[in-house]
């Protein structure tokens, strides 16, 4: 249902078909859900980290809130970038 709002369309994976020519999309999105999951098994682990050297219950929030502002700002970042080529 979302397919027919482009304006609402995903802005990480559906970014791909866009950018990337047919024949590589494949390798593409492979590249992408792998980066996607290592980050999500790798950055648990840091979020524990911080609650257990800073003992505060709010530390692994805080990592969690810290990470979101900077893939929304890698975000803006690619867009700016994939406009301007």
């Amino acid at each position: 249902m979302l397919s027919r709002f482009p304006k609402w369309r995903d802005p990480y994976s559906g970014t791909a078909p866009r950018i990337v020519r047919p024949e590589q999309l494949a390798g593409a999105f492979g590249i992408f859900y792998a980066t996607y999951y290592l980050g999500m098994a790798a950055l648990q682990p840091v979020a524990g980290l911080l609650r257990d050297l800073t003992s505060s219950a709010a530390a692994p929030l805080f990592f969690a809130a810290g990470t979101m502002v900077l893939v929304a700002a890698a975000t803006g970042i690619f867009r700016w970038i994939e406009r301007r080529g």
